[in-house]
């Protein structure tokens, strides 16, 4: 009796049936190569992509402007100046919008014969 035959692993079998519709464990087993993907449906979905792709971001790359931001918050984080500077912008920006949100409400509140009218 042959040792190494007998102690390597068995070959895991393929759930494909064979052509004829049996599926049980008598049916022989056998794998069946993938379809080739069709290459002209893969390169119209890339100039799909691409096409969409430019549309979005004006033309300009991805990749480019990825790059300019890292370098701009690069930059930043290196500025604390600067960084306090867009908090006092951002807090005044927010607390004009709050107080027109504010007069807006007041205003229409106290404009007679506009309850209801679109």
């Amino acid at each position: 009796m042959d040792l190494a035959a007998s102690t390597a692993p068995a070959a895991a079998p393929s759930l494909v049936p064979e052509r004829n519709g049996r599926s049980g464990p008598r049916a022989v087993l056998q794998a069946r190569p993938a379809s080739e993907p069709d290459r002209y449906a893969l390169a119209s979905a890339d100039r799909a992509f691409r096409n969409r792709l430019a549309q979005l971001t004006l033309g300009i790359s991805p990749a480019t402007v990825a790059d300019t931001q890292a370098d701009w918050l690069a930059h930043l984080a290196m500025s604390p100046g600067k960084q306090a500077w867009l908090l006092e912008q951002a807090m005044n920006n927010a607390a004009f919008c709050h107080l027109r949100g504010a007069i807006g409400l007041r205003r229409r509140r106290a404009a007679p014969g506009r309850a209801g009218a679109r």
